[in-house]
């Protein structure tokens, strides 16, 4: 109903609030060429930079959130068809996978718009920015990118890889977590239990997603590739393997916080 939708924004748009110069801080080292955070309050003189992208985020929540458990709800109900154990993880995997898929393609362009503003230097993010994200490529650009602003394509297949099968192991790994901690002969499960199967479950989707949101940042990034992989190959060359998880650590930190809003 209306009263659970805005306790639902509210509630998630106060831990984006709360954790937001975390994900500033994640996505300048993701980059591997941004200046650090504490460079960027120190030359522009204000924390407000902290909070910098993330407008866009607040304003798509709610149709991203609609997308993701609509997603999951039919996907859910159709692999319930066609297995048999009703106590199976099948089906929620499946629901996760599918409500990952359907939110991504109004994720990708909303993050692309927080990737360009964190990543700007100086005081104010570039003014032009959403109109030249709109606008088709110059002559010389192929294939979809021809056709299509990037903000519809750039970095799509990077959040697809990031959300798809991460939040099936999301939802997954929660619903057994959450099963685990349930008193035994009872489906009742205490407030403690369910932030634990929450935490347990964000750790586990990002180690199997993280490698994909680096890319995402990488080529989501101003004059970086927007190929998966070419992004994947310049980081490699870059950075090594441990490059694909740069800032993992402060993404668990603001992770398991954040993780009640799929709950």
């Amino acid at each position: 109903n209306f009263d659970d939708f805005v306790a639902g924004w509210t509630s998630g748009a106060v831990a984006m609030l709360a954790t937001q110069p975390l994900d500033m801080a994640i996505t300048r080292l993701q980059s591997g060429s941004a200046a650090p955070v504490k460079a960027l309050v120190e030359s522009t003189r204000s924390v407000a930079v902290l909070w910098r992208g993330i407008t866009p985020l607040l304003l798509g929540a709610p149709l991203n959130n609609a997308l993701m458990f609509i997603g999951y709800g039919a996907g859910k109900r159709a692999a319930e068809r066609d297995v048999g154990n009703p106590g199976s993880l099948l089906p929620v995997f499946v629901g996760g996978c599918v409500g990952g898929f359907a939110q991504s393609f109004v994720q990708s362009p909303l993050e692309l718009l927080k990737v360009r503003w964190q990543l700007a230097e100086g005081a104010t993010a570039p003014p032009p920015l959403l109109g030249e994200l709109v606008r088709r490529q110059a002559d010389g650009a192929a294939g979809l990118a021809a056709r299509v602003p990037p903000l519809l394509h750039r970095g799509l297949a990077a959040t697809l890889a990031r959300d798809v099968i991460p939040h099936g192991v999301w939802f997954s790994s929660y619903d057994w977590a959450k099963s685990s901690l349930c008193a035994p002969a009872s489906d009742a499960i205490s407030a403690g239990a369910q932030v634990a199967a929450g935490a347990f479950a964000a750790t586990t989707a990002w180690l199997v997603g993280y490698p994909a949101d680096v890319l995402k940042t990488r080529c989501q990034m101003e004059g970086a590739p927007s190929s998966l992989l070419a992004a994947a190959r310049q980081l490699h060359a870059e950075s090594g393997l441990a490059g694909f998880y740069n800032g993992l650590t402060l993404k668990l930190a603001r992770a398991v916080p954040m993780s009640h809003r799929l709950l």
